[in-house]
């Protein structure tokens, strides 16, 4: 996707956003998800080269990293909530409050934002 759409960015710049996970640097020892993580890694990594690629083409490039997500693919989230500091589970909105932020922060790029209630930090 970002191959398709930097050649239509060069000109006026923009923002590209790609979707991580807050386990690649905090894993769970009873969520054994390690492919999966080896490519939500990449992401992150991708997330970096890319920013300072395409930086002079005023094209930032970050990465939102959520905790549990209450969506229809997790079956029990609200079981799930205990892991987040905050004690319950993100709603979608959370993440495209977040996303929003990216999109329009100027001053960011090469970050990856972890929406995820502070697990990533207070674990």
């Amino acid at each position: 996707m970002t191959q398709a759409i930097v050649p239509l960015m060069l000109e006026d710049g923009g923002s590209i956003i790609n979707v991580g996970t807050a386990l690649v640097e905090k894993a769970m020892t009873t969520l054994p998800v390690s492919a999966a993580m080896a490519s939500k890694g990449g992401v992150h990594a991708l997330t970096v080269s890319l920013a300072a690629e395409l930086a002079k083409y005023g094209i930032r490039v970050n990465t939102l990293a959520p905790g549990i997500i209450r969506t229809p693919l997790i079956d029990d989230p609200d079981s799930l909530a205990a892991i987040h500091p905050l004690g319950h589970v993100g709603e979608v909105r959370d993440t495209s409050d977040a996303a929003l932020f990216l999109a329009t922060a100027a001053f960011v790029t090469g970050a990856t934002l972890d929406v995820d209630g502070g697990y990533s930090h207070g674990r």
